[in-house]
């Protein structure tokens, strides 16, 4: 089967678990071509050899590339074209959103052109974001089936055209059972159209080492964001109950974010501004690094009021493969891998007198690490081997129903923009900046590639 997979940037940081799958689809000889929607940016990762001559970069919206595109389908297709008009009124239901997706979605003309040209069968997405809307569009122009990877962000908050999206594809993978059961219970898709693939690691890349650092002080690492859902904040206060107590406890945060600056003044109204270190952004290679010094990786997650909350964020599974305990809270998909006692530590989300007890008893019990280390690289090992979970992603894409969704003519427009019901959880500093968090951290869960 020949697909085309839409994504936002093949090179944006915060994808790595998708150039990870496409990667590996390729060295299984998949037939898969990429259209990503913008081009590189500065900082973005280079395509990788494998896909070179496989991806196709989307015109700019005003460019004569996207005009000649529309008017193409226009003269061929005038009445697929007026097929697609139904989209407009449920867009503007979300006047912000809504109008920013119609303009997004020209890019799709050009695609459907190229999945015509490149006799693709299926179109699949990353995200149930824009790269949905225009795959949407492009499979009713094209006339193929369409399916959508959702992960955390993009179905938990995200709100434009959602279920309409979900409605019209045929398949919707998702990466994390938390997120599997928000699609069927909260957004109401069919449990048949809904495939649970998890992303995947290349164990051979993250080699278990069993390191051994020195005892003290406790040496603790943290990768991600720095948003409301990362929960950062009840670690600076962990950090400082622990020295409190006498505790010596270091702790270095990667990744950057929009709530840097009241994390730093947190730190030094705690008085552990020295004893936590803001690293900023890492690449992957960085990251690993910092695994091996560490003597546990934290995820302190919590459920914002807005609902959204991390899935899997594979800092955790690197973790687990490199040899690193892991500490993480009971928020989204975290428990779905950390197993207590097992796989690691689960505590519950916003509490730092938790998160400072859990961190403490790698100093009183010195062979808790290597217990936990080694149940999560079994647990790895046997669930989230790249060479697994990309095969099982292929075969969800090619056994799928291959319907081309969307008659609009009974949609319950009305629907589309009713609020869920979710609990109203306190923001972290209450400072009313839900919305900038959550557009800053967009489909992003990690400094350099983790999903949410």
């Amino acid at each position: 089967m020949s697909i085309c997979f839409v994504v936002e940037r093949l090179g944006k940081p915060s994808e790595t678990f998708v150039r990870r799958d496409l990667v590996e689809l390729a060295r299984k000889g998949a037939d898969i071509i990429v259209y990503e929607l913008g081009p590189p940016r500065p900082g973005d990762v280079e395509v990788p050899e494998e896909l070179e001559g496989a991806v196709f970069t989307s015109p700019g919206l005003f460019s004569l590339g996207t005009f000649f595109s529309k008017l193409r389908w226009l003269i061929f297709h005038p009445l697929r074209v007026c097929g697609i008009l139904g989209i407009i009124p449920r867009a503007l239901l979300r006047p912000l959103g809504g109008i920013r997706e119609l303009f997004g979605a020209n890019r799709a003309f050009r695609l459907a052109s190229l999945v015509r040209k490149h006799r693709v069968e299926r179109i699949h997405c990353e995200f149930a974001t824009m790269p949905a809307t225009v795959g949407w569009v492009a499979s009713r122009l094209a006339r193929v089936p369409f399916s959508i990877s959702v992960h955390a962000w993009d179905i938990f908050v995200y709100r434009t055209m959602l279920k309409a999206k979900l409605r019209a594809a045929d398949l919707v993978v998702a990466c994390s059972e938390c997120a599997a059961d928000y699609l069927s219970e909260k957004l109401g898709v069919p449990g048949g159209k809904i495939e649970l693939v998890h992303h995947g690691l290349d164990l051979d890349e993250y080699s278990y080492v069993r390191h051994r650092p020195d005892p003290r002080p406790l040496r603790v690492l943290a990768v991600g964001r720095l948003v409301e859902k990362k929960g950062f904040r009840y670690l600076v206060e962990a950090v400082a109950l622990l020295r409190k107590r006498g505790i010596a406890c270091e702790c270095i945060i990667i990744g950057d974010g929009p709530r840097e600056r009241k994390l730093v003044r947190l730190a030094e109204k705690r008085g552990v501004f020295k004893a936590v270190a803001f690293a900023g952004a890492a690449d992957v290679e960085e990251v690993r690094d910092a695994m091996l010094e560490a003597h546990m990786l934290v995820a302190p997650s919590v459920k914002t009021r807005r609902g959204d909350s991390d899935g899997i964020p594979n800092v955790v599974l690197e973790a687990m493969a490199r040899g690193t305990a892991v500490i993480a809270t009971d928020a989204g998909g975290l428990a779905e891998v950390v197993h207590d006692g097992e796989t690691g530590i689960i505590v519950e989300q916003r509490s730092a007198e938790d998160l400072a007890a859990a961190i403490r008893r790698f100093a009183e019990e010195p062979a808790l690490a290597d217990r936990l280390a080694a149940g999560g690289r079994k647990l790895v090992e046997r669930e989230f081997d790249i060479r697994l979970t990309a095969g099982l992603l292929l075969d969800a894409l090619s056994d799928a129903g291959g319907e081309v969704g969307g008659d609009d003519a009974d949609y319950d427009y009305a629907e589309e923009d009713r609020p869920l019901e979710d609990d109203d959880e306190e923001d972290d500093f209450d400072d009313g900046d839900d919305a900038e968090d959550a557009e800053a951290d967009g489909a992003e869960d990690g400094a350099e590639g983790r999903p949410g």
